[in-house]
């Protein structure tokens, strides 16, 4: 639901992530997955990219729809303030490294700087992935994101996938903008999974309304080095790699 995975006109990826082949090739602003059947008609969205730039995202196949939200920013920030850019296209990364954990297609050759080689995929690499970008650099705003649950709802989305939240500890569900919005997406059918935070305490967690899938992230028991301290600086101190 934040941000998305979606192409510079140019065809340059905001974060630079190899053209984000997870997406399969992008064509101008649109990820096309040629290998995807076609999407059902009811499923295809009309589309905001940007204020000039619209469309019927139905034969691309794999990102179907993209929107964003901008109104409860603009109140709150006040609408002269500059914002990376007026559209539903991921300015920072985020959204797209979030969506291919989702749903990305499967990716040969992943490596770390040669090392870690291998395949990578996501949860539900066949599935289908709408955009709804509601937050901005400062922040996101309630007015955006239920705008957004009401959109999704009414767009017919099977899942709702927010990788945002606020900090811990949770909120009343009765005030809470995430908490509201998924309950009424759930009465519609819609499965809602929410991210558990990256901040607060240690064990602390967010988005912890019954009705939502709440996940977290785990790491592994190991760090890739790649540096050679003769050549190169290293974040580990004085470590000679033969």
């Amino acid at each position: 639901m934040l941000a998305c995975p979606l192409f510079r006109l140019d065809g340059r990826d905001s974060a630079n992530q190899g053209k984000h082949s997870t997406f399969q090739r992008a064509i101008g602003l649109k990820c096309y997955s040629p290998t995807l059947p076609i999407v059902p008609h009811r499923y295809c969205l009309s589309s905001e990219l940007d204020r000039h730039v619209g469309g019927n995202f139905c034969l691309y196949r794999k990102v179907i729809g993209a929107r964003y939200y901008l109104n409860g920013y603009q109140a709150e920030e006040e609408s002269e303030k500059i914002v990376t850019f007026r559209s539903a296209r991921d300015s920072t990364g985020h959204g797209s490294h979030t969506a291919s954990t989702a749903a990305g297609r499967y990716v040969n050759d992943m490596n770390y700087n040669g090392l870690a080689a291998g395949g990578a995929r996501g949860g539900a690499p066949m599935a289908r992935i709408a955009v709804y970008k509601t937050c901005w650099s400062s922040a996101c705003y309630d007015v955006d994101l239920l705008a957004a649950f009401d959109d999704a709802v009414r767009d017919g989305v099977h899942i709702l996938s927010l990788s945002l939240g606020a900090d811990s500890p949770q909120g009343d569900y009765f005030t809470d903008a995430i908490s509201i919005g998924s309950f009424h997406a759930v009465g519609h059918g819609i499965t809602v999974v929410a991210s558990v935070g990256n901040e607060g305490s240690s064990g602390s967690a967010t988005n912890l309304a019954p009705w939502i899938i709440t996940v977290g992230a785990s790491s592994t028991d190991r760090d890739y080095i790649w540096h050679h301290s003769w050549k190169w600086s290293s974040p580990f101190g004085n470590l000679l790699i033969p």
